[in-house]
């Protein structure tokens, strides 16, 4: 049986390790929203500069652009929202206070949060995060 020290050094060493893994993950998606945004900007350039020449041109009305910018919009919104494409969309405001409690096995967790149960005066358990 292993003694307790050896223990915690596992539980740190698996702490560390997950914890460089998720700060990898937050590098890269970081990495990745800054590649996206510099290809959206070098699109929004081209498509700005070609709506501007077109219509110093006389080949395209503002207006009618605005129009048909909000029907395409509301299509790729409806497209988007059905296969699932990575944006999430609100439909209605909804009370984040509306929503039900998530229940928590703290039991089962004990051993990995390292809160010790306190009895209080009243009878009820508290538990004590360190």
């Amino acid at each position: 049986m292993q003694d307790q020290d050896t223990i915690s050094k596992d539980n740190d060493s698996s702490i560390e390790k997950m914890r460089s893994e998720v700060a990898g993950g937050l590098r890269y998606t970081h990495t990745r929203a800054n590649a996206n945004t510099g290809n959206l900007l070098e699109m929004a350039s081209f498509a700005y500069a070609a709506i501007e020449l077109l219509t110093e041109k006389g080949l395209l009305d503002i207006t009618e652009l605005d129009e048909r910018k909000k029907t395409i919009a509301g299509h790729l919104v409806k497209k988007f929202i059905n296969e699932g494409m990575g944006l999430t969309y609100q439909e209605r405001e909804q009370d984040k206070y509306g929503f039900e409690a998530a229940q928590i096995d703290c039991e089962v967790r004990l051993p990995l949060c390292k809160a010790a149960r306190n009895e209080s005066s009243r009878g009820s358990d508290a538990l004590l995060i360190s």
